[in-house]
C-alpha cells in the first residue's frame, strides 16, 4: 500500500499549502507562487485560515501544476519553509512553517469541479 501511495505522490500535480501567513489572501498567494512558479501552474485557490482553530490563524491553499515534475519541485523547494513576519515591534512573530503535501483532488478538472463555485467570487487562477 505505502508503494502505491508514493506512485500516486510520484504522479501528483495537485499541492495543498498549508500554514501561510495570515495576511495571505488570493493576489498576494498568488504573487508569491509566480515569483518562482509562474506560467507552471492552471490552478490556485487561495482560503482564509479557519475559524475554528484558535492556535492556528494560517491561511491554506491548493495549487494544480502543470507537471508532476513542477509539483515534486515546489514541494522540494517549499516544504517547510519559514515565510519572515516581522511584529510591529521588530521582533518576528511565530509562523508556523509552510506546510506541502498531496491533495486528495489531482488535477485542474477535478478541482475545478469541487470549486467552480468559489471562483467568480474570488477571481481566482483557472
Amino acid at each position: 500500500e505505502d508503494a502505491q501511495g508514493g506512485d500516486q505522490d510520484a504522479m501528483a500535480t495537485t499541492l495543498i499549502l498549508r500554514n501561510l501567513p495570515s495576511d495571505f489572501d488570493q493576489q498576494s498567494c498568488q504573487a508569491w507562487v509566480d515569483k518562482a512558479y509562474k506560467g507552471h501552474y492552471d490552478f490556485l485557490l487561495w482560503f482564509p485560515a479557519k475559524k475554528t482553530s484558535r492556535l492556528n490563524n494560517c491561511s491554506y491553499a491548493f495549487v494544480n501544476f502543470s507537471t508532476a515534475k513542477h509539483a515534486r519541485q515546489f514541494r522540494d523547494d517549499f516544504h517547510l519553509h519559514r515565510f519572515s513576519q516581522d511584529g510591529a515591534d521588530g521582533a518576528a512573530k511565530h509562523q508556523w512553517p509552510l506546510s506541502v503535501a498531496v491533495a486528495k483532488v489531482q488535477g485542474f478538472a477535478g478541482n475545478y469541479i469541487r470549486y467552480h463555485h468559489l471562483l467568480a467570487e474570488t477571481g481566482s487562477t483557472t
